[in-house]
């Protein structure tokens, strides 16, 4: 009787062991489906990563981390990762996706290629990447730039914001430069100290294209100045100056500027 029991709890063992083992085969990973979607010339660095994704064959899907995936792309500042999901019971997708280069920043002796959203991708050449729109960045402190990282100021909060801004405009077929500037506020001279953001587009055309306290609205400022300058005939966008901000009321005003003279549009 007693071999019988002893009998019976090994075979429980046994089979609770297959059982397991067969749960955890069932849910290893056999494919990943990488996905990229990038310009030309990027053709090696896919097939780096694509190589380093394969590294998660044989895991148990069960206890996989998308987060591991994001902290190998971090290696490759030119990428970023759209998604990352689990497909039951064996694969893994994977979406990357190639940074738009938009900007060439120039920091000391260095250059960098600036993604839309303010990142360092590469390291940049006044040459061959001078049809990028040339970033100024005028008092924001200590700045800082690592290949992957976003551009590290005293103000980094109100610059990403304004690199938000810029997105918003789809500046690149537009603007050959812009300017993001700490500037005293105009607005409470009573309140000595205020800074407010300031972003100037240089245009095509050669003139700028000024938003004002870009912290407050911006967004809203600018889409709302660059419709007024896509209306505008092409000699007036090759002769007047543009300013916007909010007047008394909370309400958006556009200025034309040229040669001292304003008149509000």
């Amino acid at each position: 009787m007693k071999s019988r029991r002893i009998l019976v709890i090994s075979l429980s063992v046994i089979f609770a062991a297959i059982l397991v083992f067969s749960f955890f085969f069932a849910f290893t990973v056999k494919k990943v489906n990488a996905t990229f979607s990038v310009f030309d010339g990027s053709d090696a660095e896919c097939e780096k990563l694509k190589t380093e994704f394969d590294n998660f064959l044989g895991r148990y899907l069960l206890f996989f981390d998308e987060k591991e995936v994001e902290k190998i792309v971090a290696d490759y500042p030119l990428f970023e990762v759209k998604s990352v999901s689990k497909n039951y019971p064996d694969g893994i997708f994977i979406t990357v996706a190639e940074r738009k280069e938009v900007y060439l920043f120039s920091s000391g002796d260095k250059n960098f290629v600036i993604s839309e959203d303010g990142k360092a991708i590469r390291n940049g050449d006044k040459t061959s990447d001078g049809g990028l729109v040339k970033l100024s960045i005028v008092n924001f402190g200590e700045t800082e730039v690592k290949l992957g990282e976003v551009i590290s100021t005293d103000y980094t909060e109100n610059l990403l914001n304004a690199f938000a801004i810029a997105k918003s405009v789809k500046l690149t077929d537009k603007v050959s430069e812009i300017k993001i500037e700490r500037k005293l506020s105009t607005k409470k001279p009573e309140e000595l100290g205020v800074y407010e953001t300031v972003i100037t587009f240089s245009t095509l055309t050669e003139v700028n294209v000024t938003v004002w306290d870009a912290d407050n609205g911006g967004e809203e400022k600018a889409l709302a100045v660059f419709d007024k300058f896509d209306s505008l005939s092409d000699y007036e966008k090759s002769f007047y100056d543009l300013e916007v901000d909010f007047d008394s009321e909370g309400k958006i005003v556009i200025v034309w500027t040229k040669d001292g003279t304003r008149e509000v549009i």
